[in-house]
């Protein structure tokens, strides 16, 4: 299982989008913090409640 595929499918077509939608905005790291880490933060959150792993990283 590769779970960094899904988080990179996620933030391509996500980050495709928003350029898609927003033309005039040149500054791409507003766009991906705004809009396109929340998306793989979703996924990320996803694969840890499926794997039960919340709350266990071991320090």
């Amino acid at each position: 299982m590769n779970i960094n595929s899904d988080m990179r499918v996620v933030y391509r077509q996500t980050l495709e989008k928003i350029l898609a939608d927003n033309p005039d905005e040149y500054s791409v790291a507003k766009l991906v913090n705004k809009h396109v880490v929340p998306e793989v933060q979703a996924v990320v959150e996803e694969k840890l409640a499926t794997f039960n792993s919340a709350g266990k990283a071991s320090s």
